[in-house]
């Protein structure tokens, strides 16, 4: 495992980090002008009314960030997939809100500091939902590793909600930690993706101009279809499924379609295929 490099900070980390805070915060503001007539009703009333909040965030901050993928890997901004996302995102996030209400609940009238770690803790489970249902679009992610993404991000955020509790007004202070919250999942899940990774590839667009894509148990699909992982665009006539690159027993394999055939790869093999360079990366190899 390699040494954590704070310089993947500065790019790709930045920018999921600011879409997930967008898409989070905008759907805090979306979810305010949900009906509160059920919260009357107690207890189910309330859990109610927290699940539902919880699926539109949940939606709101796995579509920002696979529109933040997308845009890393220049794949389409807007696919079929997004109802997938929007699906996994709205269901899991309202279950871990729900299940992080009854928590609540049960301990809010304690004392003011057990409620203090309580709302924090709880705001940790729906981050780590949340991390979860992204994990989904990112190939290769470890699920471990977006729900421990997750949970800090929702720790973060949860306290900077709790505590802005004596300077702003609650709606002011739920926008502004659930933003925070969105921030850290994207933040922390890109950080941990590059960081960590054991075999990935570079994708050379042209001068100055490249992305990343960690192999792992998922074959990395190449080509024009809406389901590849590296888009080579239509208008340039490649096929829906160009080529597939995979890992196996540590071992990189690239499958042409094109001419159906199979070669394997070493760290800093190279495929070229038009304007657009692959080149693969192994840590545990010294580069040729």
């Amino acid at each position: 495992m390699g040494k954590w490099n704070f310089q993947y900070i500065t790019n790709k980390t930045a920018k999921f980090g600011l879409a997930g805070a967008l898409g989070a915060g905008i759907a805090e503001v979306i979810s305010e002008a949900v009906p509160q007539q059920i919260v009357s009703i107690p207890f189910w009333g309330i859990l109610g009314h927290v699940a539902i909040w919880a699926g539109i965030i949940g939606i709101g901050t796995a579509i920002a960030l696979q529109i933040a993928q997308n845009c890393y890997l220049r794949k389409p901004v807007l696919s079929l997939s997004m109802l997938k996302t929007a699906f996994f995102g709205g269901i899991i996030g309202g279950f871990v809100g729900g299940l992080a209400q009854v928590v609540f609940a049960f301990t809010q009238g304690i004392s003011e500091s057990v409620e203090i770690i309580s709302r924090i803790l709880c705001w940790g489970i729906f981050g780590f939902g949340l991390g979860w249902s992204v994990s989904y679009f990112i190939p290769n992610f470890p699920k471990k590793r977006a729900l421990l993404a997750g949970l800090l991000g929702g720790i973060v955020g949860g306290a900077v909600f709790r505590f802005s509790f004596e300077i702003l007004p609650e709606t002011y202070g739920r926008i502004i930690g659930v933003a925070i919250l969105g921030f850290f999942i994207g933040l922390v899940i890109s950080f941990v993706e590059e960081v960590l990774r054991e075999a990935w590839l570079t994708v050379v667009w042209g001068k100055n101009e490249s992305t990343s894509v960690a192999l792992g148990t998922k074959e990395i699909i190449l080509g024009s279809s809406p389901k590849a992982d590296i888009y080579l665009p239509v208008e340039k006539n490649y096929p829906p499924i160009t080529a597939i690159i995979g890992l196996k027993n540590n071992i990189v394999f690239f499958d042409n379609k094109i001419d159906n055939k199979r070669i394997e790869l070493r760290n800093g093999s190279r495929i070229t295929m038009g304007a657009v360079e692959v080149i693969v990366n192994l840590k545990t190899e010294k580069s040729n």
